[in-house]
């Protein structure tokens, strides 16, 4: 298609301002708005319902393409606006309509593999039209920066990734990618039904077919392609997620792990990838679990966790808190409880969370809960503005009130000590949870250690803020915890069974009831002899390879794996089919993974794998917290020992390499009176 022809510069009447420029920017954003709302429409088409056909792919892309040509026309009526009508554009209409066009980008950007040449074509030919009118007229950095980013999206680059024939020598690789991009159409479509129906029968053949037709391009292809690497390397991804998580079985299963462990032996050969793309590659490849030793040779696994538990004391002492900071905890709690009692007398400060639970770390917020007999919940909320109050006498810095979350609080930090904290309201099942957790500590000396370890390894490598779509740190406590339960003989008891005798409590109209009496578990864990470090290395075994993340749910509730299925049906707990759930002890609906994205579930997989595997590479705590020593990863680690039938160790034997730092100190688990 020839590029539009644009009018001449207009000259504006006397005496009236030209607005052809702000016309013509609000007629950009509303085209674009169009534009987006029709490429998330093909996006729906493509991924979110089933079946798909490439007739109707064609269908879409014709939408798609009429609509761009139509908006080329249209914004080719436009005059060329003078320089001072440009001057006269509010920057707020500019950085909008930049944001519009940045939306549309990543909409667009998120199916652009399965669109043809056709498509890119005409979107370049928009974006050439508004370039002949703004460049280096409208310097808004919004606008600029969407603008660059459809030009790299739109450009000859990309549209070559989009025409194999422009990109590859060989016909058959050719071929082989179309095949590749059909058959994943079918299979993202399949997997992403929101039915509870069993796949299509031929989903496991394309599934195949769509594999065989990568590698061979892959093997194939003479020299890299700006953008053409990439897709290669997400279509690969795809194929090394289905199995990690495995939503595929059997036979399927063992072929395509077969072909994604010859995609990574080419891709290894090849410098066009990243580094860490190829660190995530070597992730892909499933060790050997035929043989009974590892990369390290026979005793191997005993060396590492040997080497791990030299350097258990002093990782602890980096990430525990130190006494002059649960000092100045404590006097901090109670010099707020000296402010709030002025004004609330019978108000009470309690810790909660990791405070009080033992499970805190340095940089860890304090959580303070009110507690005040018999006040109604209505007036929670004017308590907090009391305390808010008190905070501001008190010269607490960055006060905050966030009263309409589910558990209002006010957030505060204090200026001398530089500790930040929260305080909420007779958040009574709170208190129950964190001294639920706390017996658990109390109950055997291996658990304050990993957890600890666990929750510094998640902050650090990124996996730990639920805010931004990852598991809490809470979370990462309660996989410990069950882990330890399961195991055989297990650590851990279930202080949530067996309780003839004890008396009930609900709170919140829950079943919050535990027992209490550690006394009647004395010495449960001694039967295993697993070392702290041994019981690292295959908590994150545990996590990639023996639990089930598609069918099982973590639950310290009953001290057993239980499956997705049943809790369902018992306890009316919400899960969704190919993520992990992780049940609350004490909200049985409660699914504390409900927040995670697809993306971050991956992710948070890949960390798992990554752990395990530099762990056995190193015996070093330090590879779960460095960077540095991800380039290991280049290595594959070819085979797979059963961890838990190696890592048997005496406690004799971890104690001869343990210091009085392992052992938490009465301050570590303060609680409030």
């Amino acid at each position: 298609m020839a590029a539009a022809s644009i009018h001449a510069e207009p000259l504006a009447a006397p005496g009236e301002p030209d607005k052809t420029a702000l016309e013509l920017l609000q007629a950009i954003d509303r085209h674009f708005l169009t534009l987006q709302k029709q490429v998330q429409n093909f996006h729906t088409a493509l991924f979110r319902t089933a079946p798909f056909n490439l007739s109707q792919r064609d269908s879409l892309i014709s939408s798609l393409n009429a609509l761009l040509v139509g908006t080329q026309s249209e914004l080719s009526k436009f005059p060329i606006p003078a320089s001072s009508s440009w001057a006269a554009v509010p920057n707020g209409q500019a950085v909008k309509c930049g944001r519009h066009l940045q939306q549309f980008r990543q909409a667009f950007a998120s199916s652009v593999c399965f669109f043809d040449v056709s498509v890119l074509h005409n979107l370049s030919q928009c974006v050439h039209v508004i370039d002949n009118y703004t460049s280096k007229k409208l310097p808004v950095r919004a606008f600029e920066l969407a603008m660059n980013r459809l030009r790299a999206l739109s450009g000859p680059s990309a549209r070559m990734c989009l025409k194999p024939v422009e990109i590859l020598l060989d016909v058959y690789v050719q071929l082989g990618l179309t095949r590749a991009r059909e058959g994943l159409i079918s299979i993202y479509t399949s997997s992403s039904a929101k039915s509870s129906q069993s796949p299509p029968v031929d989903l496991d053949s394309r599934l195949i077919t769509s594999a065989t037709a990568v590698l061979e391009a892959l093997s194939q292809l003479k020299s890299p392609v700006n953008g053409l690497i990439n897709f290669i390397f997400d279509i690969m991804s795809f194929f090394a997620t289905e199995l990690t998580m495995g939503r595929v079985e059997g036979a399927v299963a063992d072929s395509l792990q077969e072909l994604v462990q010859k995609m990574v032996t080419v891709a290894n050969g090849k410098d066009w990838f990243t580094r860490e793309q190829h660190e995530n590659m070597c992730l892909w490849i499933k060790p050997d679990s035929q043989q009974g030793t590892n990369h390290f040779g026979a005793d191997s696994i005993q060396d590492v966790v040997e080497s791990i538990s030299k350097e258990l004391p002093e990782f602890l002492k980096q990430v525990s808190p130190l006494p002059l900071l649960v000092q100045q905890r404590i006097a901090l709690t109670q010099r707020i409880q000296t402010l709030v009692q002025r004004q609330l007398r019978h108000a009470e400060l309690r810790w909660f969370g990791s405070s009080a639970s033992g499970f805190a770390r340095p940089d860890s917020d304090l959580d303070l809960c009110l507690y005040i007999p018999g006040l109604p919940d209505a007036d929670q909320i004017q308590v907090l503005k009391t305390v808010k109050k008190c905070l501001y006498s008190g010269r607490f810095a960055n006060i905050l009130g966030i009263f309409h979350a589910r558990v209002p609080i006010v957030k505060f930090s204090d200026p001398s000590t530089g500790i930040n904290g929260d305080i909420c309201v007779n958040n009574i099942l709170a208190l129950q949870n964190t001294s639920l957790l706390s017996s658990y500590v109390q109950l055997d000396y291996r658990v304050l250690p990993l957890g600890l370890i666990v929750k510094t390894w998640a902050s650090r490598r990124g996996i730990s803020d639920s805010s931004k779509g990852t598991f809490s740190s809470y979370a990462y406590i309660l996989m410990v915890i069950h882990f330890l339960q399961t195991r055989t003989p297990p650590v851990l008891p279930c202080l949530q069974t067996n309780l003839e005798g004890v008396a009930k409590v609900t709170l919140e109209g829950w079943d919050a009831t535990f027992q209490s009496d550690l006394s009647l578990f004395e010495n449960f864990g001694q039967s295993n002899k697993q070392s702290t470090a041994a019981l690292l290395l295959e908590f994150f075994d545990f996590m990639c390879f023996e639990f089930d993340w598609k069918e099982d749910v973590i639950s310290i509730r009953t001290a057993a794996c239980e499956k997705k299925k049943e809790l369902q049906r018992r306890d009316s707990f919400t899960s969704r089919p190919l993520f992990i759930a992780i049940q609350d002890p004490f909200v049985l609906t409660h699914n504390l993974a409900r927040v995670v994205t697809e993306a971050n579930m991956k992710k948070i997989f890949f960390e798992f794998r990554r752990a395990r595997d530099l762990l056995l590479r190193t015996g070093r705590l330090k590879c779960l917290v460095d960077d540095s020593m991800d380039g290991l990863l280049s290595t594959p680690l070819h085979a797979h020992a059963p961890l838990h039938t190696q890592t048997q160790n005496t406690r004799q034997e971890e104690e001869q390499h343990e210091t009085d730092e392992d052992v938490p100190s009465d301050s570590d688990s303060f609680e409030m009176a």
